[in-house]
């Protein structure tokens, strides 16, 4: 019999159910040996193996191989190094130097375009020729070059047809009959024969030298007649040519001109093709 005591009383073979122990569980480590809980958080996180740094492991491995390097490869490497920073430079300053070239020409260029001379035509007016009962009228333009450049026009040449050309409007509208008469007529053979003198008017009889804004004294004349009306169409009279020139650069230029007489009074018009000019540059590319 035990003896008397305060509260609930328990055989002495066995504990209390606050000591009563419970079992512990199991923990595995990262190489997975078992451990049993030691009670407390802190404890099983220290029995646990840290995984390895994979990242200070890889930079150990290239610093080994970096410091077993000699020094033929240290210089090999930095020779390497060198040649590329200087192909490097050198295609920048190239590229700055094409830059630099394409700015001043485009400059020098851009000046030569506002100095350069350009020959235009004065307006050009009709002089009545020949008027008869009989026969249409007949009129002498008077055609003055005029250098509206800033420096001098050299060789001058005025190549047109002295007698106008007869044809209906598609003349004037067709291109490749105005390049035929402007460009094989006048420079080149036409119908197997160059223009002869009394056909066309020829360079020595305008001024071969204009300076700037110089209008030439003397004209170069050529002549046309009232339109034609006939049953079915109009026959026009048709003022074809050309001048060719040099600026004081050197450089040469032409201008190409095409009129038709619009009516009875001898006033011209211009044609839709056969009026225009050169568009070389003044520095070669």
């Amino acid at each position: 019999m035990i003896g008397e005591k305060k509260g609930r009383q328990y055989p002495q073979d066995h504990a209390s159910p606050k000591s009563e122990s419970s079992p512990k569980p199991l923990l595995f480590t990262a190489s997975g040996a078992a451990i049993y809980e030691s009670g407390t958080a802190n404890n099983a996180a220290d029995q646990r193996q840290e995984p390895p740094n994979y990242l200070r492991e890889k930079c150990k491995f290239w610093w080994k191989r970096i410091r077993s390097k000699d020094a033929t490869f240290w210089q090999t490497i930095l020779t390497g190094l060198t040649v590329a920073a200087l192909v490097g430079y050198t295609w920048y300053t190239r590229q700055q130097w094409i830059t630099l070239n394409k700015s001043v020409t485009d400059a020098e260029n851009a000046f030569r375009v506002d100095e350069r001379a350009w020959v235009e035509l004065e307006p050009i007016k009709p002089v009545l020729f020949y008027s008869g009962p009989l026969m249409r009228n007949f009129f002498k333009y008077n055609i003055y070059p005029k250098n509206v450049g800033k420096t001098v026009a050299y060789d001058i040449t005025v190549r047109a047809f002295r007698t106008a050309l007869m044809s209906g409007l598609s003349l004037g509208d067709d291109p490749k009959q105005m390049k035929m008469y402007q460009e094989r007529g006048l420079l080149g053979n036409l119908y197997g024969r160059k223009p002869k003198e009394a056909e066309a008017i020829l360079s020595r009889r305008v001024a071969g030298v204009l300076g700037p804004s110089v209008v030439s004294t003397v004209p170069f004349d050529l002549y046309g007649g009232a339109p034609q009306v006939f049953k079915n169409e109009t026959i026009y009279d048709f003022l074809i040519g050309r001048i060719d020139y040099r600026d004081a650069f050197s450089v040469k230029h032409w201008l190409e001109f095409c009129f038709f007489v619009d009516k009875s009074s001898g006033e011209l018009q211009y044609c839709q093709q056969g009026n225009d000019e050169d568009h070389s540059p003044e520095i070669s590319p």
